[in-house]
């Protein structure tokens, strides 16, 4: 369920990037590698200091911030359908 974001993800990536395709794949794929490897640390980390049921609060409201702000992308020059 969780990979059903990914086609829109990488569909608005290149619809934005225009013909910086290449470079906006690379720091795509960074930014996802380097969330992908702090989150695991962090989140016992958090739950040490505020306890588990806080710490996925933190997880549920960052990951529900993520999704409104996807709210605001617009591609700069839209492509014509």
């Amino acid at each position: 369920m969780i990979l059903c974001v990914e086609g829109p993800f990488w569909a608005t990536m290149m619809g934005i990037a225009g013909t910086k395709k290449r470079y906006s794949w690379r720091n795509n794929e960074y930014g996802s590698n380097i969330g992908g490897l702090i989150s695991p640390a962090l989140t016992p980390v958090i739950a040490s200091l505020i306890g588990w049921e806080n710490a996925l609060h933190v997880a549920a409201f960052l990951a529900i911030t993520g999704a409104l702000l996807w709210l605001g992308i617009k591609p700069i020059n839209p492509q014509p359908s």
